[in-house]
């Protein structure tokens, strides 16, 4: 396993990879490993609310 990158820590940077993971696999009609996804949403989920 790679190590692990906090979403909470966002740069613009890290968006725009994001962004670009999420349109390609859309593209493709694939979706990543469900794990994984639901770990990026709860980071995603986790991040806005640290923002609010």
């Amino acid at each position: 396993m790679t190590k692990r990158v906090s979403l909470r820590q966002s740069t613009p940077e890290k968006e725009e990879l994001y962004r670009q993971l999420k349109s390609q696999l859309a593209l493709k009609g694939q979706s990543m490993d469900s794990w994984f996804w639901e770990k990026v949403q709860e980071e995603l989920e986790a991040a806005e609310k640290d923002e609010k």
